[in-house]
């Protein structure tokens, strides 16, 4: 058996807790900002209607089932204002501020297919290789970390000097409280595969010593195969009756020439499940009786996905055994081994008594499995809210609160 492999460090973040907002500090640096000019005084009026457009941004990127990080530059009068936060602390959302720029960060479901694989493989540690002295002072943590440089010649994103991993694990030394954040977690699903490895290079290049692994999810989504399968007449009628049955009025509007599809058979078909929830009126709320017609397929395209370790090799980084296909199965590869020198820091494993660095756990890639074929399901069921129900911008959409 291998010994484990001397690592450079990797930022994490910490996790913001269960309870408040996700509110990050504001970036130091300004050399990120998209436009450090300063804003002229605005009126009252014109002040209410830029935090009214702001804020119905906000309310769309988080309704919406797709989309990358939303960065929003703001007034110097609207920056941390209580009005424009509200929204974002009642969805939980992680956001921070870089100048006069609003970031909030994108979590869609199957991005957090990511984070919870990484909270089972926290959970493994906790119960197989940690000792009861270093659970006291290892934890999960998504709070931004300030990096100290770019990465050229890699990706299209826009690189930022504070940046937020999608799950990450921090250990905190016993003898200086010093917190020291050492596996970050990244996802790229709408982002390409060099965006992806530009974040694990920032990370373990630019995170001032502190990250020793990055673990990587590559999840693609072949869209050119859901367009065909949403062109489909099987489509068209499952939607249509999708629609009658659970769509708004705006939801309707958008997708008159769909409904036009419910034939007689169609109207038949939905008339008899109506039948059914009348017949149990208080089995399930509606999301589990939407849940129970929407097919993935028809919203989600055929899905691929991939897990890789880096770690510092020298001054360069360097993948931790061979890249593992993990969907669709059956899974392909093995994962490498997660040592405990990952997740404790060098400058650190003095505190703890007796520590031994030749422990390690061996991850189940089939968990992660199971979490993204969750996510993809929520992700369906995501979509398809946002095709028949819609809001309008001050839509309130009271018969859909279970």
């Amino acid at each position: 058996m291998s010994s484990p492999p001397s690592m450079s460090t990797i930022t994490t973040v910490s996790r913001a807790s269960t309870s408040g907002a996700r509110l990050l500090p504001p970036s130091p640096d300004k050399r990120d900002e998209p436009d450090n000019q300063t804003h002229k005084a605005l009126s009252r009026t014109d002040k209410q209607e830029e935090l009214s457009r702001a804020i119905e941004r906000i309310k769309t990127f988080l309704t919406a089932p797709d989309g990358d990080n939303l960065k929003l530059q703001l007034g110097h009068g609207l920056i941390y204002s209580k009005k424009l936060t509200q929204p974002l602390d009642e969805a939980r959302a992680r956001y921070y501020y870089e100048g006069d720029t609003l970031v909030v960060k994108g979590m869609k479901p199957v991005h957090e297919s990511l984070s919870e694989f990484a909270s089972y493989v926290y959970g493994q540690l906790v119960k197989e290789v940690f000792t009861p002295e270093e659970c006291e002072y290892v934890g999960m943590n998504t709070a931004p970390v300030q990096l100290y440089g770019k990465i050229e010649g890699y990706g299209k994103k826009r690189q930022s000097f504070s940046k937020i991993p999608d799950e990450a694990y921090v250990v905190t030394d016993p003898r200086t409280s010093m917190r020291f954040r050492t596996v970050a977690f990244e996802a790229a699903f709408s982002e390409t595969y060099d965006d992806l490895i530009r974040d694990m290079r920032q990370w373990l290049l630019h995170s001032d010593g502190q990250v020793q692994l990055v673990v990587l999810a590559n999840i693609k989504e072949d869209k050119k195969a859901l367009a065909m399968q949403q062109k489909s007449d099987a489509f068209r009628d499952r939607a249509a009756r999708l629609l009658e049955e659970f769509g708004n009025s705006l939801g309707r509007i958008n997708h008159a020439d769909i409904l036009e599809r419910l034939t007689e058979a169609c109207a038949q078909q939905e008339s008899q499940t109506t039948e059914i929830y009348e017949r149990r009126p208080h089995v399930g709320g509606i999301r589990d009786r939407i849940s129970r017609h929407v097919q993935p397929s028809d919203w989600v395209g055929p899905i691929t996905a991939e897990l890789e370790f880096w770690q510092m090799a020298g001054s360069e980084p360097q993948r931790r055994g061979q890249r593992v296909r993990v969907f669709p199965g059956p899974v392909i590869g093995d994962l490498p081994p997660l040592y405990i020198g990952d997740v404790i820091h060098p400058d650190c494993r003095g505190s703890f008594s007796n520590f031994d660095a030749s422990r390690k756990l061996i991850p189940d890639p089939e968990k992660f499995v199971r979490a993204l074929t969750g996510g993809i399901s929520e992700l369906a069921h995501s979509r398809m809210l946002y095709f028949a129900r819609p809001k309008d911008s001050d839509e309130e959409d009271e018969d859909y609160k279970e």
